[in-house]
């Protein structure tokens, strides 16, 4: 309601998986940007970008920009990402923050998972985008260790997860998830959804208590428009009601256990739901929403404000051939003609 590897690569992914920086200086010629005293060249990036014109992800995005766009997208992102990877492993260090090795190992077998035991398949998928197991494995790195920076500073600038876990319990019952089962009726005509929907309620009311149950999944799997829970007897899972759109979270929240509603109309169509249970949330699926409630601020807030900091102590200047950093965004985006002329237009290839 609310299998391909490239749901993972986009411009600034392959990036972040490509080369690093260089020696000390400041932005010239032959350099993209300096983080502090250390230089990411050019030549990393137009090295990195002759890999990239070779692949089906430089036509995808060439057919949807052009190739000029498509060249300087990728310049952008690259040079991001490896910007980033110098501020945050900087940070990292002085945080002694380190990298998982599990949880690499781990996000890398979900990837590998898309394509069943077809290694070749996987192996094809990588060089379809430019990449080698090595260099995904670097930009699983990066990922596990800005999530690891992200809980550092939630822990450090956040309330305590003594004061956290104490507000959990004393507040459990208003972090309730729901685990429901739904049939979904629709049709071009809204009238025709509400009768189909009407008759099949009235099967189920008219049913043994005894039979309801599974006459819910047999109905749900031959009429459900839902094919995700419609194979499943209607089985949604456990969810919070907040996160499903308003007509069905409300009707969730009050429906006992057990019990069949009548139909409810969304903007989907016309459900029929039945609540199979009710349980507190984990406190970690909450966690987040009860810092903001207890510190008055979320820790996405904390992170970016951490995040800029961080960006502006690590004295960054960018080539203007690249454009400029936004330090709002760490994108590095066109300079205006105002800012430094020429700028905005792609390098000549």
């Amino acid at each position: 309601m609310k299998r391909q590897l490239c749901t993972l690569v986009t411009v600034a992914v392959l990036a972040a998986s490509c080369g690093g920086g260089g020696g000390p200086g400041s932005p010239s010629g032959s350099t993209a940007a300096s983080v502090g005293d250390d230089d990411i060249s050019t030549g990393t990036i137009t090295d990195a970008l002759g890999t990239f014109e070779d692949t089906q992800a430089f036509e995808q995005l060439s057919q949807q920009n052009g190739q000029g766009k498509a060249r300087r997208l990728f310049e952008q992102g690259y040079l991001y990402i490896l910007i980033r990877r110098e501020v945050l492993q900087t940070r990292a260090d002085d945080l002694g923050v380190t990298v998982p090795t599990a949880d690499v190992t781990d996000q890398l077998e979900q990837y590998k998972a898309q394509f069943g035991e077809d290694e070749q398949q996987f192996q094809d998928a990588l060089e379809q985008q430019g990449l080698t197991a090595s260099l995904l494995k670097r930009f699983v790195e990066d990922r596990v260790l800005e999530q690891e920076l992200r809980t550092k500073v939630a822990e450090d600038q956040g309330p305590p997860e003594e004061e956290l876990r104490a507000f959990y319990e004393e507040h459990k019952g208003d972090y309730q998830e729901v685990r429901a089962s739904h049939i979904l009726l629709q049709s071009e005509k809204t009238a025709e959804a509400k009768k189909q929907a009407d008759k099949l309620y009235s099967q189920l009311q008219d049913a043994p208590d005894s039979k309801v149950d599974a006459l819910f999944a047999s109905l749900a799997k031959k009429f459900s428009k839902d094919p995700g829970s419609g194979a499943k007897g209607g089985d949604l899972g456990w969810a919070d009601p907040a996160g499903y759109v308003q007509p069905f979270g409300d009707a969730i929240k009050t429906l006992e256990i057990g019990k069949i509603s009548r139909p409810v109309e969304t903007e989907h169509g016309f459900h029929i739901i039945k609540v199979e249970g009710r349980r507190a949330q984990p406190y970690e699926a909450v966690k987040d929403q009860i810092s903001a409630e207890v510190g008055g601020v979320s820790p996405e807030q904390v992170w970016q404000d951490w995040i800029i900091e961080a960006y502006k102590d690590a004295e960054i200047e960018v080539n203007p051939r690249y454009g400029e950093l936004d330090l709002q965004t760490q994108q590095i985006v066109d300079a205006t003609a105002e800012d430094v002329p020429g700028a905005e237009e792609s390098p000549a290839k």
